[in-house]
Order: C-alpha cells, then structure tokens, then sequence
C-alpha cells in the first residue's frame, strides 16, 4: 500500500506494419505527436541527426532545414510550452514552424564547448526542460580509457547550459541542487531526487559503454549506476 506510480513522461515511436504485426522502426532516435489546425503531424528524429516530419495517413516525409537552409542535422527535439524545439551540434536551438515547416533560430550559438567536440569519439547536445526554462547538456565522451573504482570507464566531460530567453543569452550552470537530469532513449527528463530512491542530486544520467553512468556536476566526474537507480529500459547507446 506504500508504493507509489508516477507518471515520468509520454513517449511515442514508429513501426513498420508486417502483416499486422508491428515492429519498431531502428533508426529512429525520438518521436514527437503534435497537433495543429486538425492535422496530426509526426516529427522523428533519426540516429543520422535528420528531422523528418509526416501526416498521419500520409507516405511523404518531409527533411527539415533551419531558415536558411543549410543546418539540416540535430542532436535533440523537445516538446516545449505547446511548440517543437531541436538543437544542432553548435548549440543552436531552432524553433519548428508546424504550418510552414520551417525552422526558425530561437537562440544564439554557444561556442563555450566548440573546441571540445573536435577531439572526442562521441558528442551530443541534449534538451531538457525544468522549472519551466530550457536547457541545453552538453555531453563529450573521449575514446581514452582508464581504470578507477574497479572500472573501466572513459574520459567524460559533461556541460549545463541555461538558456536566458530574456535576454538572449546561455548562462553556464554548475549546480542543479537536489535535481538531475536524466538523458534517455525516449525523453528527456528532470527529476527531484528526493522522490526517487537511489538518485543522486546535480547529477547527469546517461548511457555508455553498454551501461548507465551518472556525471556529478559538482565533482566533474562519472560513475557507473547504483543497483537501485534508474531503470535501465530508460536508455539506449548515445551515437555521435
């Protein structure tokens, strides 16, 4: 009677109709349902970076581009305040017009981590919404390896990035108080640690080397997982 169930989010995907039988598209990263002037539209994410976007019923997709046609590949989408959101490699958040299906620039470059990426075997940046702002996780990891703790784990560099719509501006924060911010497969999410037995506060969760790591912001450094938190059906691999 003491167990509780909440609801973390609503996630969708596609699948390929096999004679009734329904299977799970592969390359499809992320899959948001969105609704206007009575159409139901179907934006997804795939694993080579590109955001593809269809009425349901209908065979065509279509590639989205920013505005001026050039950036065509993103890391992430996220539904924000009722619209669609996707950032490219450069930080650049891009606001998604669902009528005209042209993507708008919402945000200035963040160049803070430009440097880092070139170096590393895997980067991504991640949306997440919390306290009703977004932010941007900017996660590298290098392909070095070193032994601590009794595991084989590999040079990680994680950065939070809040974005001040206000004033246009990124604000780097080093602290996210009792909250982390969980990367995964389906969605992105931020928790209050102190309703989830077993997660850690100011921490990044996220996948690698075939299982979940947690990056403590205060620290600056990764560890694998405890027994007890999280799930790891939250998760897949993080592709560069």
């Amino acid at each position: 009677m003491n167990i509780r169930v909440v609801e973390l989010f609503e996630l969708y995907t596609l699948c390929h109709n096999f004679d009734f039988r329904f299977e799970p598209v592969g390359n499809v990263r992320k899959v948001i349902l969105f609704f206007v002037e009575g159409r139901r539209m179907v934006f997804a994410l795939y694993t080579d970076k590109k955001l593809k976007v269809s009425n349901i019923g209908k065979q065509k997709n279509t590639i989205l581009k920013d505005d001026g046609g050039e950036n065509k590949y993103f890391d992430g989408i996220i539904l924000y305040k009722g619209q669609l959101y996707v950032v490219d490699k450069m930080g650049t958040i891009f606001w998604t017009n669902a009528l005209s299906l042209k993507l708008v620039q919402f945000s200035p470059k963040n160049f803070s981590c430009v440097n880092i990426w070139k170096v590393c075997s895997t980067y991504t940046k991640q949306l997440v919404e919390f306290d009703g702002n977004l932010y941007v996780v900017d996660l590298y990891i290098d392909g070095e390896r070193f032994y601590k703790l009794g595991h084989i784990l590999k040079a990680i560099c994680v950065e939070v990035y809040k974005l001040d719509q206000e004033w246009g501006k990124w604000l780097d924060v080093k602290d996210l108080g009792d909250v982390s911010f969980v990367l995964g497969k389906d969605s992105n999410i931020a928790l209050l640690t102190q309703d989830y037995y077993g997660c850690e506060g100011n921490c990044i969760y996220f996948y690698c080397e075939d299982r979940i790591s947690c990056f403590n912001l205060k620290n600056l450094e990764a560890k694998p997982d405890n027994i007890f938190w999280p799930c790891p059906t939250l998760f897949h691999p993080v592709t560069s």
